[in-house]
């Protein structure tokens, strides 16, 4: 190697590596996008309930057909991040404080899934007084598999979904003495923060 070349390696070696280390950097650099909104998961969701008892309850003293129940949440590890991610950005909960029947307590309405004893399933909406924690009351919806379903609230109705983007849902209403079921055909309604829930 003569004089001459020897500087034009070292300079061509140096402009390779700075080359390098700027493409390194220019691509960390780059923004990273979020998975594409993708429902599907709720449909194909299973979580197979094991407890028999929840908040210091047997399952089968709140509802005779019962035998197990898992709790769907985002704190138990249930769901992933983006799973809850998602419920969160189709406007679900899957748990709210709310006063539902309008009575001044407020309830922690709770999603979950139920084993029953003939050995099907069930989704599952669990009513507890919020400060005792005590269990008001169970809803439940046959099911085949132990499946995912959300709370929705809009306009003051509070709704459970069956699934993320369709159009399975029931509204929840105060009957006399209990929280009933009801199926209506699904219709578009501006989503609305009333004072009823109570995000905390």
């Amino acid at each position: 190697m003569n004089v001459l070349s020897y500087p034009f390696a070292v300079l061509l070696m140096t402009l390779i590596s700075l080359s390098a280390r700027a493409e390194a950097f220019d691509s960390s650099l780059e923004p990273t996008f979020e998975a594409e909104f993708d429902p599907s998961w709720s449909l194909d969701f299973v979580l197979e309930p094991r407890q028999t008892s929840i908040a210091g309850q047997q399952v089968s003293d709140l509802n005779d057909e019962l035998t197990h129940i898992a709790l769907i949440n985002c704190e138990n590890g249930s769901l992933s991040q983006q799973q809850c991610q998602q419920v969160a950005d189709s406007g679900g909960h899957m748990d709210l404080l709310v006063d539902g029947n309008q009575d001044g307590r407020y309830e922690r309405w709770s999603i979950a899934v139920g084993k029953l004893k003939n050995g099907e399933y069930a989704k599952v909406l669990l009513v507890q007084d919020d400060s005792s924690r005590e269990v008001q009351q169970l809803m439940l919806i046959d099911s085949a598999t132990p499946g995912f379903s959300a709370l929705y609230f809009q306009q003051g109705v509070i709704m459970w979904g069956m699934c993320l983007s369709c159009d399975v849902l029931a509204d929840i209403v105060w009957q006399q003495d209990g929280y009933q079921v009801s199926w209506v055909p699904n219709q578009y309604r501006a989503w609305n923060d009333e004072a009823l829930v109570d995000n905390r």
